[in-house]
């Protein structure tokens, strides 16, 4: 699983390098050209999710990239232009629907506060040093900025604690602290069922377990785990015979359309290894056999986790037949 993860995520580094902008003259030189908006951009959607890509090759040792000069200097680029292109307020755009947006800054925080953390755990890697003292201020800039600001949607708040935490883990800072007590404190809003408020479970579940898990590991919050295990489990009973997933119920945009999700694989996949839960490893088997093995925040918590390389090695069922009532 690890070898497959790791050669599709260099197959996904050598079509990204062929957009980055190399030009020095233009305002845009280190990001990566975004062909459906005519420029590169700083988000979770652009530039940010790049630089993860690059990074977790570069640091992979079994990577094609690994350690590669080329790819330094490529992100080298890519994080000034980050800085250059984030806002003063310390926000970033998603040109196409929010401007100026906490939320969104918060979902880079996610991005390359990940990035941070798979630095600080790989000391001898060349280059590493170089990264982080470009890296580490941007970051603790923006995580200041994010904790004063707010949120749009239900989901952004955990992405937001999440951002902060990571951003808090590696640089304790009281501010940061206190805004991640703040938004914790108004409680999950996951249902009886195991259903969170937006009932995403072709789109904004991946997120949010995605969010509480990093929330758990990066500032030691295990019961935020208890809330991703009941999600899972409750998707668990969604899933259909083709590995769709049940999205009638959804307040958003996957509302009634046809999705495997993939997108939540990291999450299957970290509590199937900590858990060994053999309901939980089937579902990530069958997910990454249907594509999951594109996914970067697998290839991240691979990274955090060597250990878990081999794992889960036991495939195991999901069941087929069973009755729910979900009355929330």
């Amino acid at each position: 699983m690890y070898e497959k993860t790791i050669a599709s995520l260099d197959t996904a580094v050598a079509r990204i390098i062929l957009d980055q902008v190399l030009d020095q003259d233009r305002p845009d030189f280190g990001g990566y050209f975004q062909p459906q908006q005519g420029f590169a951009g700083p988000s979770h959607v652009g530039n940010a999710s790049f630089i993860q890509s690059l990074a977790l090759a570069y640091l992979a040792p079994e990577s094609l990239y690994h350690e590669d000069t080329d790819i330094l200097e490529r992100l080298l680029h890519s994080i000034r232009f980050q800085e250059r292109s984030t806002r003063d307020t310390g926000f970033v755009d998603i040109p196409h629907t929010n401007f100026d947006s906490p939320p969104d800054t918060g979902f880079v925080l996610q991005q390359l506060g990940s990035v941070s953390h798979l630095l600080a755990r790989s000391p001898d890697v060349a280059g590493v040093g170089q990264v982080d003292a470009v890296l580490t201020p941007y970051l603790r800039n923006c995580a200041s900025a994010v904790a004063g600001g707010g949120f749009h949607t239900p989901n952004h708040r955990w992405v937001v604690a999440s951002g902060l935490a990571l951003v808090h883990a590696l640089h304790p800072d009281p501010a940061l602290e206190s805004a991640i007590d703040a938004y914790l404190a108004e409680g999950i809003d996951l249902s009886p069922d195991g259903e969170y408020s937006e009932r995403s479970a072709g789109g904004y579940n991946a997120v949010i377990n995605r969010s509480l898990i990093l929330i758990a590991e990066s500032i030691g919050r295990p019961d935020m785990l208890d809330y991703a295990r009941k999600s899972l489990d409750t998707m668990l009973t969604f899933l259909q015979p083709d590995w769709t997933i049940l999205t009638a119920l959804s307040r958003r945009q996957d509302k009634g359309m046809r999705r495997v999700p993939t997108n939540c694989i990291d999450s299957f996949y970290y509590l199937a290894c900590l858990d060994g839960d053999e309901h939980l490893s089937a579902a990530t088997h069958a997910l990454f056999d249907r594509g999951g093995y594109t996914n970067a925040w697998l290839a991240y918590m691979m990274g955090i986790h060597p250990e878990w390389r081999d794992s889960p090695s036991v495939k195991g069922q999901v069941e087929s037949s069973y009755s729910r009532h979900l009355p929330h």
